[in-house]
């Protein structure tokens, strides 16, 4: 009878113990993955149709978009870089900086922000759009990522959140 008195206890304790565990872990969640989602899309906002053959002169348009899934209100400089066969031409073409809340992940998929961006290139060749993604910026400026030419290898080689457009531009 005692021995069975105390299992009957110690069962409590456990199912007890059980239960204030899983309201803490309901309450108090473990931290999720934080990431930023950066892309880009062609003009219709399909992830298709990139302007990647043009004439010299001719309007090629993207949209820029960036979510914040970092639990924390965000600063994003954007900084949009066109660069010429072998680094021939390295030559910064926009740059914008952004503030974003926190975006709860969702089913449902929606945008944040989105930015709409014309460029046309002026000679023929094969040409690179690099569009860097500079997180906290302010309290970081662009320039403590380093040089433009070392932001530019940093984001050809993955050391910084990018996305790279590759274009030939044809002679009329």
């Amino acid at each position: 009878m005692k021995i069975e008195r105390i299992l009957s206890a110690f069962l409590l304790l456990v199912l007890l113990a059980s239960i204030a565990v899983l309201i803490y872990l309901i309450l108090n969640p473990p931290p999720r993955e934080k990431f930023t989602e950066f892309y880009i899309l062609g003009p219709k906002g399909k992830a298709s149709d990139y302007p990647t053959r043009l004439f010299v002169n001719q309007s090629g348009s993207l949209i820029i978009g960036i979510v914040n899934y970092e639990y924390r209100t965000m600063n994003y400089t954007v900084e949009i870089w066109r660069i010429g066969e072998n680094f021939s031409e390295i030559r910064l073409l926009e740059s914008f900086t952004v503030s974003l809340e926190h975006s709860k992940i969702s089913e449902q998929w929606k945008p944040q922000f989105e930015r709409n961006f014309i460029f046309s290139i002026e000679k023929p060749g094969k040409y690179r759009l690099v569009f860097l993604l500079l997180k906290d910026c302010p309290p970081k400026r662009p320039e403590d990522y380093g040089s433009e030419e070392e932001r530019i290898r940093k984001a050809i080689s993955g050391e910084l959140q990018s996305l790279i457009l590759n274009v030939e531009v044809l002679g009329i």
